[in-house]
């Protein structure tokens, strides 16, 4: 059965919350400090570029081996869409 969204596997979620945490514990207290912003808006920052990254390469390589370039740069996109609205989420309304 062919769908448009692709399946992500269990080894595909560990990545995902991997990297998120990589991002949360080393980079939003880095951003925070060096660059005097605000907890909110570093934990925004930190999470929206670590889950882009994660969504990304989960998306395109560790899960579907996408060959064709269209397809990755829509992935990456829709990667990128999602990874900032979730982290605009849980940094300002949640």
């Amino acid at each position: 059965m062919n769908s448009p969204l692709p399946s992500i596997s269990f080894k595909g979620v560990s990545i995902l919350v991997l990297f998120l945490a990589i991002g949360l514990l080393a980079i939003q207290p880095t951003l925070s400090s060096i660059f005097n912003l605000s907890e909110e808006f570093s934990m925004f920052m930190a999470m929206g570029v670590t889950s882009t990254l994660a969504i990304g390469i989960v998306l395109t390589k560790v899960d579907d081996q996408v060959i064709n370039r269209r397809v990755k740069v829509k992935r990456w996109l829709l990667g990128a869409v999602i990874g900032h609205a979730l982290s605009f989420l849980l940094s300002y309304i949640l």
